[in-house]
This record gives structure tokens, sequence and C-alpha cells, in this order.
């Protein structure tokens, strides 16, 4: 995301240090809004682009089960990512915030079910694309309920907005 989630925690520890919400609601908001432009503009085109590329030769697959599944991975790779950098904005800000525990539980719950999710794909002989999926996804996806959980209890008066976003 350019540093942008990084460069966040640095920014809302000082103004979590003068007592600033309404300066990390601000904050919050411009995060939000650049990572989804970067995940929409920057991301979601490439996802588009996958089919056009021969995965088989840039890859070395030999195997054609693993060739046409090749774009699929990479599409799932890059619509994570794209979801993912918005998703993320919540968690750094609560780094900024000194609420690193919460943060990292939710990351916990989130390595301890991707796994279990891999160990069930492999298992049952779902595939790559499954495995693919679950990998990606799922941190993604617990990232995504986390934020939503804290905007709407704990951390409503942080809620972004798109009037307060700066470029």
């Amino acid at each position: 995301d350019g540093g942008v989630t990084i460069g966040l925690i640095i920014l809302v520890t000082h103004a979590h240090g003068a007592d600033n919400n309404q300066r990390i609601r601000a904050l919050f908001s411009s995060a939000f809004a650049i990572t989804a432009v970067i995940g929409v503009c920057g991301l979601l085109p490439l996802a588009g682009l996958v089919t056009f590329v021969d995965w088989g030769a840039l890859l070395k697959l030999t195997d054609p089960a693993l060739q046409s599944e090749a774009a699929s991975v990479a599409a799932i790779i890059i619509l994570s990512m794209a979801v993912g950098y918005p998703a993320c904005v919540v968690r750094q800000g609560r780094l900024g915030l000194q609420q690193g525990a919460e943060a990292n539980t939710w990351d916990l719950a989130a390595t301890l079910i991707t796994f279990a999710g891999q160990l069930a794909v492999v298992y049952s002989g779902l595939g790559l694309v499954a495995l693919a999926t679950v990998t990606a996804a799922t941190p993604v996806l617990l990232n995504t309920i986390s934020s939503a959980l804290f905007l709407l209890t704990n951390g409503r008066e942080f809620r972004p907005q798109l009037s307060l976003a700066s470029w």
C-alpha cells in the first residue's frame, strides 16, 4: 500500500498522545480512502489481466492441471490484496492507539483459522484454487471482521468519513 498503513501507526500515535480523536478519525478516513483507491485502481485491473499471462511458461509449470489453475490462483491473490489493503487500516491504527494486544489476538485467530482451513482443503483434496483462497482470503476476512467490530463498538469515534479524507 505504499507505506500508507505503516505511516498511519506513527501519525495515530501522535494524535492519540495529544488526545485528538478528530485527527485520528481524519487519519483513518484518509488511509481508508487511499488504500481503497490503490486496491480498486491499482490491483483490480491486474486481476483482469491474469488471463492474458502464460502462467505455465512463467512459472515453468509442466502439469496441465496446475497450468489451468495458475491464473485463478493469481487472481485470488491479487483480489485478496486489493481488499486487504483497506482491511488492514484499522489494524494498523489500533497499533497507534496502543491496542497491539487486541490487534495481535485477531492476527492469531486468522493464523489458526487459516491453518485449519488449509488442513481441511488438503485432506479433502479440494485443490490448489481452494488452498489459495483459504490462504489469501482468510486473513483479509478476519481483518475485515475485526475492523467492523472495532468501528461499531469502542472505536465508533474513529469511523471513517469520506469528507474527512485528505489526499
